[in-house]
């Protein structure tokens, strides 16, 4: 069993009773002040005191559950320990951290966080996740520290209200959204805040004069405008993790393609007769992932440390919870026949393409920098992949949003 130790150490110009009450308030301050990579930090066991156990919801989807071990009003001391939760990649069986304020001669303090992460089994520790979790912790606590600068009238020490308030404040520090996007290295792991691309639209006869490549703006990413010769872009995205609940790494860009005859074909029958008003009523993008158009969904590896189990890892759980969601939970079988292409001889550092090809009679064709890896027929399996990156609850948000209005816009012409 792989275990991971370290410690961070920041000195400070506030006192430890100050930063310490900040902390206390962390489930409230955190989503405000980092929306980026948190959602929401609830009790859902206890009052919030030792014993409690609480849920934090990351910004990319992904969730765990802590208990809060110790709170100490009088050291100024906090530790809690992640024990589940999508967050924790099913690599990682504990983290526990422990927070403490140091008073300073001079008025001002020293805050030291130190963490332990025991993974399970034969597991491996995640690369570079010392250096990330403690990059995490630094930047969590400038900005609470920054919040309490900003704001001094709200946190006056007070130990009767600290007892009662408590949020385990920096459990998220290091909070073990440790980016799935991380994982297996947890670090490594797939995939989710949002951040935009700025899709331009490839051919597909919707697009007048169409550019030979497109570019993602955040990373430079370039996707070519028609693929397979007969497929035009629709549209581009980038897949974004939350590492510790903190820091977010571009893991992937996307493009999603779509074969122009039959898309042309697919908007002619199924809405050649709607008006753009009736159109708004529509949801495009699930008919066409119901249907048997061709579509390739092509991933450019951007976060040079992903490794192949970590895609299979992400994919296991991702594409689990879709077979799930549209066909019940006894799919184990599908998963595993489509999980178990990304062998471990594969390679992907940056600038890797991983191509998801869904093509005529719902059969999926996965390729690795263009050499097939394996298929499988299911029309199941088809549309919980495209779910992922044109579904309801997709990866990139805005990317989705415009590819709904390029379909639009293809039926309106």
């Amino acid at each position: 069993m792989d275990v991971v130790y370290a410690e961070v150490e920041i000195t400070s110009s506030l006192s430890a009773p100050k930063l310490f009450k900040v902390y206390t308030d962390f489930d409230i301050i955190a989503p405000k002040i980092n929306p980026e990579s948190y959602k929401t930090i609830t009790v859902i066991k206890g009052d919030g005191g030792v014993g409690s156990i609480k849920s934090m919801t990351y910004s990319d989807g992904t969730s765990s559950k802590h208990t809060v071990d110790d709170i100490d009003t009088s050291n100024f001391i906090f530790s809690w320990t992640f024990f589940e939760g999508d967050a924790l990649m099913g690599i990682i069986n504990t983290a526990t951290y422990h927070m403490k304020f140091i008073p300073s001669p001079n008025g001002g303090s020293v805050f030291k966080q130190t963490f332990l992460i025991r993974y399970k089994g034969d597991a491996k520790q995640m690369d570079d996740v010392i250096n990330i979790t403690k990059e995490a912790i630094t930047n969590t606590f400038k900005k609470m520290e920054s919040y309490a600068i900003a704001h001094p009238e709200s946190f006056t020490f007070s130990p009767a209200t600290i007892a009662c308030s408590v949020a385990v404040g920096g459990a998220i520090s290091a909070g073990i959204s440790i980016s799935n996007n991380t994982n297996s290295s947890l670090l490594n792991s797939f995939i989710s805040n949002f951040s935009r691309s700025s899709p331009l639209w490839g051919s597909l006869s919707l697009s007048d004069a169409p550019p030979a490549v497109v570019t993602e703006s955040k990373t430079g990413v370039s996707f070519p405008a028609v693929l397979n010769e007969s497929q035009g872009l629709l549209g581009i995205g980038l897949r974004k993790k939350a590492v510790l609940g903190l820091k977010n790494i571009d893991v992937y860009a996307f493009g999603v393609y779509a074969d122009d005859n039959d898309i042309k074909k697919f908007i002619s029958e199924k809405y050649g007769t709607l008006s753009t008003t009736e159109l708004k009523n529509k949801d495009i993008t699930q008919d066409l992932m119901e249907s048997d158009v061709s579509v390739t969904v092509r991933l450019q590896i951007v976060y040079g440390k992903l490794s192949i189990r970590s895609v299979r890892n992400a994919f296991e759980d991702s594409v689990g919870s879709r077979l799930k969601k549209f066909g019940g939970s006894d799919n184990k079988e599908l998963l595993q026949k489509f999980t178990s292409q990304f062998k471990d001889e594969y390679k992907i550092p940056r600038g890797s393409t991983i191509d998801l090809s869904k093509e005529k009679g719902y059969v999926l064709r996965t390729a690795i920098d263009g050499k097939e890896i394996g298929s499988v027929e299911s029309q199941l399996l088809c549309r919980s992949i495209l779910d992922l990156y044109i579904g309801n609850d997709p990866f990139d948000s805005k990317a989705k949003e415009e590819i709904d209005l390029k379909l639009v816009s293809a039926v309106t012409k």
